[in-house]
């Protein structure tokens, strides 16, 4: 079984190219005699699934940078301070949802 998430290659929802050589994976899978299982409606949480991704990753990179932003915030590009200081804003609890959506 191979799960697809049509949501992501629908047309009009993305980049033709993409969308295309998906199609041409999944057939190829079918010739295999893989069966596709259309898995939208398993993931309520999809729609939330980049903001998950933002709000980790922003942590992450908060936690790992803090110490270096405290000291020696000159040593950072402006849009990258930038993001370190938005980053600086999420809170624990933030992180933690943001990990349950993913699971």
């Amino acid at each position: 079984k191979v799960g697809v998430l049509k949501t992501f290659i629908t047309p009009g929802n993305g980049n033709p190219d993409a969308i295309a050589a998906t199609e041409k994976a999944l057939a190829t899978f079918e010739s295999l005699c893989a069966e596709l299982v259309e898995i939208d409606d398993m993931m309520p949480s999809l729609p939330y699934m980049s903001l998950a991704w933002l709000i980790t990753t922003q942590s992450e990179m908060f936690a790992f940078h803090h110490d270096r932003l405290r000291t020696e915030p000159d040593k950072f590009g402006d849009l990258f301070r930038q993001r370190l200081y938005f980053a600086s804003l999420l809170t624990n609890v933030d992180y933690v949802r943001a990990q349950q959506l993913r699971s």
